[in-house]
């Protein structure tokens, strides 16, 4: 009686009490922590934290997997499980009339089942994402929906053992659970068919990368690749360094890719090209600078919340720093739109937006630019029958990533059917190489190559 009604209680309760103060622990102030074990061990160190480990285990034996479960299984299942539990309850009542103990234990889960049915009716915020109606509080209620689905799951048990309908409820539980079995495991069929077909794999991409090094060969072009680091995607190398004449630039990029360098350092070791380690303050990629003739395009990023954008890479130091750094060159720079909700409106970097083809002509994004007289200034200077205007659609898809490989030849992906005819129709060699697998990365062509020596 005692272990039931005070021991159990404080066991079942126990995870979420550590829940509740788990915010000022990890000081992670996240309300999706409490299901979203991903964006908990972005949030902290996960190696050196128990709270993280306690979870995993938690949600490895507990009856509550994800909001998913929540949202259908406990709301629907367990009511049904409940209502067939009332309905022998009130058959066999002789029984718990007779076990005072076991009675009161009954009747407290049967309150606390319908109370958290309340909360996740009414007041769940994290299902879909979404903080709507309790807030912060019902973050701190949801400690109910665990419990619940223990407890009443233990209510179940009692009443089989003690009820000569058992087997009548043994069936019905098995079924129930056996279903719930069944969709997760299509749910789990159905999430490797998902990842297979949206997430690349290492092979594919090999396969694509090495496709595209031999167009580059047959054209005469020497191709370095990197020395390889363990777990470290090495592909978009355009981001990491860029030549202007005899110098290398080193990026200072963000800093959990600051080990790409590494792969390309025995490489440099190469070429006589003087390396420049640009200042901290100065931030700059690869993506964010158009070489041309004798002209510097620089993409920048200059509002307040600069700080603020995983999507802003480069900042209007390095325009100044430039300038400096070649007082005879024509350096323009271009400020350019961002957004961390709607990929249709984020340029990430100034190739995203535009792209040199051929000797003067130019692939454009015209609502990338937050001044919009850069634009008119694109127009005037590469004449508007040499540009190609692409659409945020195109944009997206990076209609503007393909790689110039010299004057009369582009490389481009197949599916871009409309700007492949244009560049046909303007006497250029469209070569294509299919970078499907790559794309998924946000990334094409001029990405994923970095030239070291320009004829």
């Amino acid at each position: 009686y005692l272990f039931f009604l005070i021991i159990f209680p404080i066991i079942i309760y126990l995870p979420n009490i550590i829940y509740l103060f788990s915010d000022i622990i990890t000081k992670v102030d996240d309300p999706l922590l409490i299901y979203n074990l991903d964006n908990y061990v972005e949030a902290v160190n996960v190696n050196l934290n128990p709270i993280y480990w306690f979870r995993k285990i938690y949600y490895n034996f507990s009856f509550i997997q994800s909001s998913k479960d929540i949202s259908f299984y406990l709301p629907f299942g367990l009511i049904v499980l409940l209502l067939i539990c009332l309905l022998f309850y009130l058959r066999d009542r002789k029984y718990l009339d007779k076990n005072k103990e076991i009675k009161n234990f009954f009747i407290i889960n049967i309150m606390i089942a319908f109370i958290g049915i309340l909360i996740i009716s009414f007041g769940n915020s994290y299902i879909d994402g979404s903080i709507v109606l309790g807030g912060r509080l019902n973050r701190y209620l949801n400690f109910l929906v665990p419990t619940f689905a223990i407890l009443t799951s233990l209510s179940i048990i009692i009443i089989i053992n003690s009820s000569k309908h058992k087997d009548v409820i043994m069936f019905v539980f098995f079924v129930f659970f056996v279903i719930k079995s069944i969709n997760v495991i299509s749910n789990r069929i159905e999430n490797i068919t998902f990842d297979r077909k949206n997430y690349p794999l290492e092979i594919d991409m090999i396969k694509e990368l090495d496709n595209f090094s031999n167009v580059l060969v047959k054209y005469g072009i020497e191709v370095y690749r990197p020395d390889l680091i363990k777990d470290c995607n090495q592909i978009f190398v355009r981001d990491i360094g860029f030549v202007i004449d005899e110098f290398f630039f080193k990026s200072n990029i963000l800093p959990n890719r600051a080990k790409e360098f590494k792969g390309i350092e025995s490489i440099l070791d190469k070429f006589s090209a003087k390396i420049i380690i640009l200042p901290e303050y100065i931030h700059i990629e690869g993506g964010d600078l158009l070489y041309h003739d004798n002209h510097i395009f620089i993409g920048y990023y200059n509002k307040e919340d600069y700080s603020k954008l995983i999507t802003a890479r480069t900042n209007r130091h390095a325009l100044e720093y430039f300038k400096d750094f070649f007082p005879n060159k024509k350096i323009k720079g271009f400020q350019l739109n961002k957004s961390l909700n709607n990929p249709l409106e984020n340029i990430l970097h100034l190739d995203c937006c535009l792209q040199i083809v051929g000797k003067n002509k130019a692939i454009i994004y015209p609502q990338a630019f937050e001044n919009k007289d850069d634009y008119k200034w694109l127009v005037s200077f590469f004449g508007s029958d040499n540009i190609f205007e692409i659409s945020d659609k195109e944009m997206y898809e990076m209609n503007s990533n393909v790689l110039s490989i010299n004057s009369r030849t582009v490389v481009s992906q197949p599916v871009f059917k409309r700007l492949n005819d244009w560049l046909v129709k303007k006497g250029l060699t469209v070569e294509r190489v299919d970078l499907s697998e790559i794309s998924k990365q946000e990334g094409l062509f001029r990405c994923s190559s970095l030239p070291l020596v320009r004829n």
